[in-house]
């Protein structure tokens, strides 16, 4: 499946203009150009927040998205290293309670 995907959305994606205008359709068009366009997780959230605009939304679901494609692991640990003790504590429970909702 995700090869027969990979193989189409290039031709997609070339048509995608990314306007950071705020309005939804505008903010998905440019987190599927930064997902698409990008090699790795980093070169991914750094393109869409690097567009401007409504850089922080942007970033954020390019962000999510990339990180169910390429996994957690591809998050940079310099990124990682950032986050205090308590944000970590946080982010795990709420990634257990989603994995609770998904599987059930």
């Amino acid at each position: 499946m995700v090869n027969s995907v990979d193989s189409y959305l290039p031709k997609v994606v070339k048509f995608i203009l990314p306007v950071t205008s705020g309005y939804t359709v505008d903010s998905l068009a440019c987190v599927l150009s930064c997902f698409f366009k990008g090699t790795s997780f980093e070169e991914a959230v750094v393109s869409a927040v690097n567009l401007g605009g409504d850089a922080d939304t942007i970033g954020a679901l390019t962000g999510g998205l990339s990180g169910v494609y390429w996994g957690f692991e591809a998050i940079p640990n310099r990124w990682l290293a950032e986050f205090i003790v308590e944000q970590i504590n946080r982010l795990d429970s709420v990634a257990s309670g989603f994995k609770r909702v998904v599987l059930i």
